[in-house]
């Protein structure tokens, strides 16, 4: 692994333990909206699909928003 790959994939774990942290939940594969390939998280987007890198529930829904 090179060094960028190393820095990166530690800012994604300090990222995802701080929204851990602050009572983000991981949101689990469905096949319909996303859906999981080799290891990957993807998410179906308007004409593809897209490699999540971080993606979390929030621990509450946001006012005024459509539910996520």
């Amino acid at each position: 692994m090179k060094a960028g790959n190393v820095k990166g994939a530690l800012l994604e774990y300090i990222v995802r333990q701080l929204l851990k942290n602050c009572g983000f939940t991981n949101v689990r594969v469905d096949d319909l909206f996303s859906f999981e390939r080799g290891g990957l998280f993807f998410v179906n987007g308007k004409g593809a699909a897209h490699d999540a890198d971080i993606i979390m529930n929030p621990p509450i829904q946001m006012p005024f928003a459509y539910p996520t």
